[in-house]
């Protein structure tokens, strides 16, 4: 069983928003620069694509049931 909508939250804040600069981003300032390297880094890119890819083309999940960002 696939849920469209359970997919496009899971993939908006664990693949998509953590990697940009989005406003429900957080961190200290004095990590800016490091934020805004690993934005940049094309091997993360690379990365979260491939993961990006397996998440959509995959049915196999391990539920967890209690997302949070304690759990990432």
């Amino acid at each position: 069983m696939v849920n469209p909508e359970l997919c496009r939250i899971t993939e908006a804040y664990l693949l998509g928003e953590p990697f940009t600069a989005h406003p429900n981003n957080s961190h200290h300032r004095a990590l800016d620069a490091a934020a805004a390297e690993l934005r940049a880094d094309p091997e993360v890119a690379t990365g979260l694509a491939g993961v990006r890819a397996s998440f959509a083309t995959s049915a196999q999940a391990l539920v967890h049931g209690d997302l949070h960002t304690g759990s990432v």
